[in-house]
C-alpha cells in the first residue's frame, strides 16, 4: 500500500472512513486490474527486455567488464531485479518503497564499482525505452514514473576515480 493510502487509512483508525477516503480508496482498487495487467506483460516479455538492454550496453561499452565475461550473468540479473522491483512499486503505486528496497542500494554497489553516472544513466534508459518497446502503451506509462526514477536514482553516482564501465 502506498504512503498516501497508508496515512489515510492512519488517520481513520477508530472511526469510520468519510466519503473522499473511502473516494481515495476505491480508486486505487479499480486500478488494481490494470497494474496486474501491466505487470503480466512486463513478465510476459522479461527476458526480451532484459537480453535487448545488455546487447545494446555491450555495443555502446564494448570495454566495459561489467558485461562481458563473469560479470555478465550479474548485470543481466541486477537489471532483471530492477525491472521486478520497478514492477512490485507500480502495483503498489509507491514510489518509496522503490527507492528503499533497490535503488539505494544499487546505487552504493554501482558507486562502489566505478561505475560511472553515464554508463547507469544509459543502462536504466535503456530499460525504460525497451518496456515501451516491448509492451503496450498503457503498460508503458504505468511503469515511466518509476523507470524515470531508475534512471535519477542510479545515475547519480560520483564520478569514478578510474572508469571501469
Amino acid at each position: 500500500m502506498n504512503s498516501q493510502l497508508q496515512s489515510l487509512v492512519r488517520g481513520a483508525e477508530g472511526r469510520y472512513f468519510h466519503a473522499d477516503e473511502r473516494r481515495a480508496l476505491l480508486t486505487q482498487a479499480a486500478s488494481l486490474p490494470a497494474r496486474f495487467q501491466a505487470a503480466d506483460q512486463v513478465q510476459e516479455h522479461e527476458d526480451v527486455i532484459v537480453q535487448a538492454v545488455i546487447e545494446a550496453m555491450q555495443q555502446r561499452y564494448p570495454e566495459s567488464s561489467a558485461i562481458k565475461g563473469p560479470a555478465l550473468a550479474k548485470t543481466q540479473n541486477d537489471v532483471q531485479l530492477v525491472l521486478r522491483f520497478n514492477v512490485q512499486a507500480m502495483i503498489l503505486d509507491h514510489m518509496r518503497w522503490l527507492d528503499e528496497k533497490v535503488l539505494f542500494w544499487l546505487r552504493t554497489v554501482l558507486a562502489a564499482g566505478n561505475f560511472s553516472p553515464k554508463f547507469s544513466r544509459d543502462c536504466f534508459t535503456l530499460l525504460r525505452d525497451q518496456v515501451a518497446k516491448h509492451t503496450s502503451p498503457q503498460t508503458a506509462a504505468l511503469l515511466q514514473p518509476y523507470l524515470d526514477r531508475n534512471i535519477e536514482v542510479l545515475s547519480e553516482l560520483p564520478e569514478p576515480a578510474a572508469t571501469s564501465a
